[in-house]
């Protein structure tokens, strides 16, 4: 991804990429959201970070299209964003609106609309087969699944309510450094764009404006919002600033001289801050919830991710579950165990290890799982008291 960043600046913004493209591929790298993401620290968001990169590179490889007039590339851009689809359905179609300036102002409409048709295509073959065997293989599911997707837009799910401007609060959060300076850069870049776009007719910043501010229009304004749903704006974020910061370096011997150098000083201070502060970051803490994630509760399971072969936690309990599998590296299932799951999960070759907490002693578990039958065969694993923790993370906000 962070190759694909510096290679889309070089396509996006002409002469001054290479340098937009460095700036841009570093902020990028060390970007807290991203590294959170592919680090796994959010473990029910990993498919956003395979979503980016089908987009990104959908981006790239339509760029490429538009310039060269390529219906190949366009091809391969349009099975990118299938591919993207099946990760985060929709989502992936961000690939196509950031593309749109680039192909109408290289090819103009008919131009454009040759290589969207031969795009088209491609999609089709890469997003259509899977769904349609999902819908023939488990109708009910995926009826299920379908009205979730679209209920989640106008109903907060599983408590993920926010205001519409909680995307915007958390910006520092994920983009790390001073709060100040992460909204006025974006502010400052977002309206630099915008006149490069409009007065100077640029298609390259024309498009990244449509990367960073159509995410953050459409997730503010559906009821559920999850941290990581804004995360398919970042490579735009973080374009949108190498390109402002190439420009401020290219007018570094202008009339503004001394601003533009107070600038650059500021964003290199930016770039420093948020370095050291990943650098130091606890990547060994599991970071989004503030119960059971204490030394005992880890210790165990860290114990556990030692035991060679295929594992299986079992009765883990509610909201343990994420943590279990983060420190033990196995499958973890919060409620207790039937014999006939025990013995399914044993005659496929899984190790079984059923967690009892000390306040229950085991009450919580059948008791036909204690006979002959499993005896030697299964692991009763006890676990100390539960204990609250402070919160320690602020993207929690």
């Amino acid at each position: 991804m962070i190759l694909l960043v510096f290679l889309l600046a070089g396509e996006l913004f002409g002469a001054g990429g290479r340098s937009a493209g460095l700036f841009a591929a570093a902020l990028y790298a060390i970007n807290p959201l991203m590294i959170r993401l592919v680090s796994g620290r959010i473990p029910d968001d990993p498919p956003h970070a395979v979503n980016v990169f089908f987009i990104a590179l959908a981006v790239l490889l339509f760029a490429i299209s538009a310039r060269r007039n390529s219906r190949a590339y366009a091809a391969a851009a349009g099975f990118s964003i299938g591919l993207g689809t099946l990760c985060m359905s929709a989502v992936a179609l961000l690939g196509l609106a950031v593309s749109l300036p680039l192909l109408l102002s290289l090819r103009g409409l008919r131009g454009a609309v040759r290589l969207l048709a031969v795009a088209f295509a491609a999609f089709i073959a890469a997003a259509v087969p899977w769904p349609l065997y999902c819908l023939s293989r488990w109708p009910e599911l995926w009826r299920h699944e379908s009205a979730l997707q679209v209920g989640h837009l106008f109903t907060a799910l599983d408590g993920h309510a926010h205001s519409w401007w909680w995307y915007l609060k958390i910006l520092p959060v994920q983009y790390g450094g001073s709060a100040v300076f992460v909204w006025a850069a974006l502010l400052a870049a977002l309206l630099y764009a915008a006149r490069a776009a409009v007065r100077g007719r640029e298609c390259g910043p024309a498009a990244v404006l449509c990367w960073v501010s159509i995410p953050y229009i459409f997730f503010s304004l559906i009821a559920t919002k999850l941290y990581a749903y804004v995360c398919v704006a970042t490579p735009g974020v973080c374009l949108l600033w190498g390109y402002a910061a190439a420009s401020l370096w290219a007018a570094r011997d202008g009339r503004s001289r001394s601003l533009v150098l107070a600038a650059l000083i500021v964003s290199g201070v930016y770039v420093g801050e948020v370095s050291v502060e990943r650098w130091k970051a606890d990547y060994s803490v599991c970071p989004w919830s503030t119960v059971y994630d204490y030394p005992a509760f880890r210790a165990v399971m860290l114990k556990l991710r030692g035991v060679p072969g295929a594992r299986v936690l079992l009765n883990v309990g509610d909201n343990k579950s994420p943590q279990a599998m983060y420190y033990s590296g196995a499958a973890a299932y919060p409620d207790a165990p039937q014999p006939a799951v025990v013995r399914g999960l044993l005659g496929r070759g899984y190790g079984v290890f059923i967690l009892i907490e000390k306040e229950k002693g085991g009450s919580d578990v059948p008791s036909s799982l204690r006979t002959a039958e499993f005896y030697k065969k299964i692991y009763f694993i006890p676990l100390p008291s539960p204990v609250a923790l402070e919160p320690r993370h602020p993207y929690e906000a």
